[in-house]
């Protein structure tokens, strides 16, 4: 059996011009050569042969196999263990040597070129084979050219004038070589040329077409070929695949090119990753603070209590008190180990050249358990022995001194109204988890400042468990009671005895707004004066001041007491903190968990954190994707001539779209180094400034992912621009050069 090649009635429009009008040829081996004028349909009779150009209609037919029918991927395999190209403009690849463009076409034939030495030596190119393409002569190159495709050792040789560029010494001898391989390894040379001479000279079958019709076929030229027995036709075979390394190679061409614009796609991949990153770190080291406090920590197992009476607006600082009875129920609840209390106020402290705000002020008492918990930190000094001592934060003494020696300093506390003057005996050199360095006051101090404002509140309320609804406001008292008073009464009587008391008429209609069906005089109703007592109202007067009442002189004393704000209580142990919110005290007073408030607090610190990165991950994702996307389209159409070579010589279009994902690859490997960069100056910069002395402990798991994320986002952003490799065809490809 021999190998035959046929083209049956095959037609060729281009638009509405008829290139080729029903032309049947059959092609044996031996060289066979098209000549004629140009426009003819040469050219495009060959590329149908070669299966990188479709017929409009016919039939092409391998060894009475139907080629026609194939698709896109059985068409690849023929082309690369079939055909051999040797292209008019010699199709090389002009950023690779000669050897990597020969190499590209050996390893897409699954073939090894056992007679490379010879057949370079024979072209006179082995002195070039380590140089680039891109700098040999258009002779230089078209050897190359004819080189690379009789190295393949196909059935199928088409060359498309392969010596237009070519000296008449290397012209005879293209021929002797094509002529040679057709006779000794029966191959089927089919050759388009305009060299007459030639033609004549070597063919052993010449073809003449004119206007795209066959006008002349003439078996008479040439010499008789060796009639070898050919290998059966194949139609299953090894899938064409390009080596990894010659893959490299390709990639590597290219980004030396477009070294920057690879470099800019890269790292701005790398700043959504590592923003992503750094908001899954932050996340995790809150996670991981959380897990590690325990109840050893001075503010974990802390719990402050309010008192829950007042629920007045505008009376911020006294507008609650404890009372005594109050105090001592929580003492004896068996649920703490101390109780400090104090009146809760906004503190600033003042040196003789600064004044500011002391943020997360502790009040403490001079006992050995406070001694005990706080020393434990890291602090210069000593601990207070008297009220009058305190120790101060780190940063509050360096605004109030400078750099000047603070211990034995003397600064003044004031709450705006009240003073009073205290030694700086501490420095706290440590940070809690809130980023604040603690400062250690006394709790007496509180109630001394305190002391110098009388001012106090007073209420009209229901005295009902159930209905609180009807608090009324008086404002502070000073010079707003009294007790002889002579004011006229509309209803009831002065107060006779400590328990009782009479109302000004503006406060008694306030009252009825809102409770004109309760009986003002009636058991339920009392007055409640700054939390410290109840009396019961006896009286109705006018003294055209809303904030005038009357009691007896018993309760003065009781009124100007200071009676504490704020309680601060120190669990016995973790099962208190843990259920906290079922026991009696949490239901009947104002209570917060401190750690339960550090969770929150930096729990919203990180969750701002978190969102922002997270928006502006989000943003920078959509830009990555179409930044990546557009570099992918960059690569694809600056390289479409060099993809239409490649499937000429066999490659398939997985061939070049694993070109393309393996640079997505390498660009995804460097944008990973830049993500870990940014990670890493991320972590230090922002992270250690939010939550401070915590390390993540899991940052080669943190890398790792950042390299993985690094090459599947550019990997997965490359996607969609590859779709248009399938739409390509490699005449076209060709074309655009």
């Amino acid at each position: 059996m021999h190998n035959k090649y046929e083209v049956k009635r095959v037609c060729k429009f281009v638009k509405e011009t008829e290139i080729l009008k029903d032309v049947s040829l059959s092609f044996e081996e031996g060289l066979n050569v098209i000549v004629g004028q140009s426009g003819a349909g040469k050219s495009t009779l060959l590329n149908i042969l070669g299966l990188i150009d479709d017929c409009t209609s016919g039939d092409l037919m391998y060894n009475n196999i139907d080629l026609i029918n194939y698709n896109e991927e059985e068409r690849e395999k023929f082309r690369s263990h079939y055909i051999g190209f040797i292209f008019q403009s010699n199709n090389l690849i002009s950023d690779m040597s000669v050897r990597e463009n020969i190499d590209l076409a050996m390893d897409i034939s699954n073939v090894s070129p056992e007679e490379y030495v010879e057949i370079l030596e024979r072209f006179d190119i082995n002195t070039l084979i380590d140089k680039k393409v891109n700098v040999l002569s258009g002779g230089e190159q078209q050897r190359v050219s004819i080189v690379r495709a009789l190295l393949k050792k196909t059935k199928i040789i088409l060359a498309d004038e392969p010596t237009g560029n070519l000296d008449s010494k290397n012209t005879e001898l293209v021929f002797e070589i094509l002529q040679e391989c057709a006779k000794k390894y029966n191959k089927i040379v089919i050759v388009v040329t305009h060299n007459e001479e030639m033609a004549q000279k070597y063919a052993n079958v010449l073809i003449r077409i004119s206007d795209g019709v066959v006008v002349e076929v003439n078996k008479k030229y040439g010499v008789e070929i060796d009639k070898l027995e050919s290998e059966p036709f194949e139609e299953t075979w090894l899938d064409s695949k390009i080596s990894l390394y010659n893959k490299f190679k390709f990639i590597r061409n290219f980004i030396k090119r477009k070294f920057t614009k690879m470099l800019t796609t890269a790292f701005i991949a790398a700043i959504t990753i590592a923003i992503s990153a750094v908001v899954i770190d932050i996340n995790n080291q809150a996670n991981q603070m959380f897990a590690d406090m325990n109840t050893g920590y001075l503010e974990t197992d802390l719990v402050q209590i309010y008192p829950n009476k007042m629920e007045i607006s505008n009376t911020s600082e006294y507008g609650g008190t404890f009372r005594e009875n109050e105090i001592l129920e929580i003492r004896n609840s068996g649920l703490f180990s101390t109780v400090t209390e104090f009146v809760e106020m906004n503190l600033r402290g003042r040196s003789s050249d600064a004044e500011c705000d002391i943020i997360g002020v502790r009040y403490i008492e001079i006992s050995e358990f406070y001694r005990d918990r706080i020393m434990k930190n890291d602090i210069e000094g000593e601990f207070p022995q008297n009220e009058y001592e305190v120790i101060l934060g780190k940063d509050v003494c360096q605004y109030l001194f400078g750099d000047k020696e603070v211990i034995g300093k003397q600064i003044a506390l004031t709450n705006g109204r009240g003073t009073a003057v205290v030694t700086v005996v501490g420095v706290n050199n440590t940070k809690n988890v809130e980023g604040i360095y603690l400062s250690y006051v006394c709790n007496l101090i509180t109630f001394e400042i305190a002391d110098q404002d009388i001012s106090d509140y007073a209420c009209v309320d229901i005295k009902s468990d159930v209905d609180k609804s009807g608090i009324i406001y008086t404002g502070g008292y000073v010079g707003g009671y009294g007790v002889n008073v002579s004011y006229p009464l509309i209803e009831g009587r002065y107060p006779q005895n400590e328990d009782e008391i009479a109302i000004d008429v503006l406060i008694y209609n306030e009252y009825l707004k809102t409770h004109s069906d309760t009986n003002l005089f009636s058991e339920e109703v009392y007055f409640n004066i700054g939390n410290v007592r109840d009396v019961k109202i006896c009286g109705v007067y006018d003294s055209n001041r809303q904030q005038m009442f009357c009691i007896k002189e018993e309760c003065v004393e009781d009124m100007q007491k200071q009676f504490a704000t704020s309680l601060y209580c120190y669990a016995l142990n973790d099962d208190v903190i843990s259920n906290f919110h079922s026991i009696e005290i949490d239901r009947k007073y104002n209570c917060a968990v401190l750690f339960e408030h550090l969770r929150a607090t930096i729990s919203e610190k990180n969750r701002s954190v978190t969102n922002i990165l997270l928006v502006i991950a989000l943003v920078l994702s959509v830009v990555t994707f179409i930044v990546i996307g557009s570099f992918v389209r960059m690569s694809i159409k600056e390289r479409v001539y060099e993809i239409g070579v490649i499937r000429a010589l066999g490659g398939s279009k997985k061939d070049i779209t694993s070109i393309f994902r393996l640079e997505g690859v390498v660009v995804g490997g460097v944008s990973a180094f830049i993500a870990m960069l940014l990670y890493i100056m991320g972590k230090n910069l922002l992270i250690q400034t939010i939550l401070e002395d915590i390390t993540y402990i899991n940052d080669w798991l943190m890398i790792i992912a950042i390299c993985v994320s690094s090459i599947l986002f550019i990997v997965v952003a490359s996607i969609i621009p590859l779709r248009e490799i399938n739409k390509m065809h490699p005449i076209e490809c060709i074309r655009c050069r």
